[in-house]
């Protein structure tokens, strides 16, 4: 007897707050940046001051030196770009429920999916943070035993996300009625 997998449900997350999401990672890391900028120097100084005991060197000359301004550019910069991958993978990404088990698809250049199998999720639940309660959707995130990636690489447990889904509650219980 063959085992058939047949589609129950397929979507993509809402396209806004997921944007808003890709904005939001860019001021997570102008904030951090920003932090760094500030926090960095007066740890500095205050080692020089202990390591020497003298105020000889000028507290503004440690802001304006290049391994800080590098170091913070280097992190607005990966906030940058994890924000610009994110939205490149939106027009690839698919969610899917199949009869025996989850599907994520997320595809650029070459496929990308990832399967779990319902016997092997082992928590299911439904958040709703303010971004999804703005724009009236859900994020489902499940944890999962063990499962294999395309190359039979087996990774041991892990939490994922559906998110942004307009129909969060429908899906919710599709994937909790065909755990059980």
């Amino acid at each position: 007897m063959e085992n058939k997998k047949e589609v129950i449900w397929e979507g993509k997350p809402d396209f806004y707050p997921y944007l808003v999401k890709s904005f939001q990672i860019i001021t997570v890391g102008f904030k951090t940046g920003i932090l760094v900028y500030l926090i960095f120097p007066v740890m500095i100084y205050t080692i020089t001051f202990f390591a020497t005991l003298s105020w000889e060197q000028p507290f503004l000359s440690y802001f304006v030196r290049k391994d800080i301004l590098i170091f913070c550019g280097f992190i607005i910069l990966l906030s940058v770009g994890e924000a610009i991958k994110y939205l490149i993978f939106y027009p690839n990404l698919k969610y899917s429920v199949l009869t025996n088990s989850l599907k994520i698809q997320k595809k650029l250049f070459r496929e990308g999916e990832v399967e779990f199998r319902f016997d092997l999720i082992k928590s299911c639940r439904l958040e709703r943070q303010w971004i999804d309660k703005y724009f009236e959707v859900g994020t489902i995130v499940f944890s999962c035993g063990e499962y294999f990636e395309n190359d039979n690489e087996k990774i041991v447990e892990k939490e994922y996300q559906l998110e942004f889904l307009r129909n969060f509650e429908e899906v919710y219980h599709m994937i909790n009625d065909a755990k059980v």
